[in-house]
């Protein structure tokens, strides 16, 4: 990927100006101190996700109906089971054969309404999964898109310095220079949502088996879910693991496309 660096020439950026794209990267260039940057190309979403390649099943037409009629099943029990009910709770000689019977009914009614009861939390809790799964699918998708073609901005500063070269600048050049300095591939928040939506992922399909889903976990499990140790390394080893998540990213966004 090309390398900017600055070249010293000074083009002007007056105060509270918004500045354009490449009228920030000349002010980048002329006012950052050992200022360099590193392009990427962009990476779209593909038009289809293959969601059945990581385990989705569409459960939104037949399980709905099928969750409705269970769920009316249990609100309006037929005839037999009310009268049953009402024996069972007026009677008082449970020697008779009428009571008996009208016991018999009702634990029945009562074991089919607990297997009722129990197949609807079944439905209810494969819906809530798909849909978990789904977005998690979109989600690392987007997050993946975005942190595509970032940059990877590098200067002379310490972290202290920098912070407050940010502060100054983005009340100079406005909210558009402060939005793209903090693009920056190499900042932990850049970061974070790619490897927060890939442990997730990661979680919903560790007991699903497919192709897919294996070549993903091969790319991902390398991929810490815990980012402190990145506060610590040297600039070297924070660019390679920038590498290994942006190298993730155009994988994963190849991966999820319908062949």
């Amino acid at each position: 990927m090309p390398f900017k660096e600055g070249d010293g020439q000074k083009v002007g950026a007056s105060k509270n100006e918004e500045l354009a794209p490449e009228q920030i990267v000349t002010t980048l260039a002329n006012e950052l101190p050992g200022f360099k940057m590193r392009e990427f190309s962009h990476v779209e979403i593909p038009q289809e996700i293959d969601y059945q390649a990581f385990g989705y099943v569409d459960m939104s037409q037949g399980t709905g109906i099928k969750l409705k009629q269970l769920q009316e099943s249990l609100e309006n029990p037929d005839g037999k089971y009310t009268a049953a009910i009402a024996i069972v709770d007026a009677n008082k000689n449970i020697t008779s054969k009428k009571y008996k019977e009208a016991k018999r009914v009702v634990d029945k009614s009562k074991i089919d309404r607990q297997k009722t009861e129990d197949e609807i939390k079944q439905l209810e809790d494969g819906q809530h999964v798909m849909g978990e799964l789904k977005e998690a699918l979109e989600s690392l998708a987007r997050f993946c898109s975005e942190f595509s073609d970032r940059p990877m901005i590098f200067d002379s500063l310490n972290d202290s310095e920098r912070s407050a070269w940010r502060d100054e600048k983005g009340k100079q050049y406005g909210v558009a220079f402060d939005k793209f300095f903090k693009r920056n591939k190499l900042t932990i928040n850049s970061l974070l949502p790619v490897v927060e939506g890939v442990h997730s992922l990661l979680k919903l399909t560790k007991n699903i088996k497919s192709p897919k889903i294996q070549e993903f976990v091969s790319i991902a499990k390398e991929i810490p879910q815990d980012l402190k140790f990145y506060y610590y390394v040297t600039l070297e080893e924070k660019v390679i693991f920038v590498e290994k998540i942006d190298n993730l990213c155009r994988k994963f966004l190849q991966l999820i496309g319908k062949e």
